[in-house]
């Protein structure tokens, strides 16, 4: 939706209003809005973020990737990268991850990921 000269065109506006119904934001505002009224929550836009987050969907993992590298001290090591989509937003996660390679097993020695 473009912007011209600050105004939106009747168009444009119509598409908007479908928009929102569509995906019932008013109805959402309006529950969320009574709700905080009887609640009356000492951080509102905490609270709204908490209302808002349990609606959304769940995060998505569209690619994942890895690359053999050599770590700071020159041990194989593998990168692994995952793009995700995380309320509605295309994000991209990496993480390291150390390996000790025996003759038939590999061992992790070091997994610490955190995707979010």
């Amino acid at each position: 939706m473009a912007v011209k000269k600050g105004a939106y065109s009747l168009e444009e506006k119509r598409e908007a209003v479908a928009y929102f119904n569509k995906n019932e934001v008013p109805k959402q505002i309006e529950e969320l809005l009574n709700k905080m009224f009887k609640e009356k929550p000492i951080d509102v836009f905490g609270y709204m973020g908490e209302y808002f987050g349990r609606r959304s969907h769940a995060p998505t993992i569209s690619k994942v990737s890895a690359a053999e590298i050599l770590g700071s001290r020159g041990f194989p090591t593998f990168e692994v990268r995952f793009d995700c989509t995380i309320n509605g937003l295309s994000k991209v996660h990496g993480k390291w991850f150390n390996l000790m390679i025996t003759s038939q097993t590999c061992t992790c020695l070091a997994f610490n990921f955190i995707l979010f």
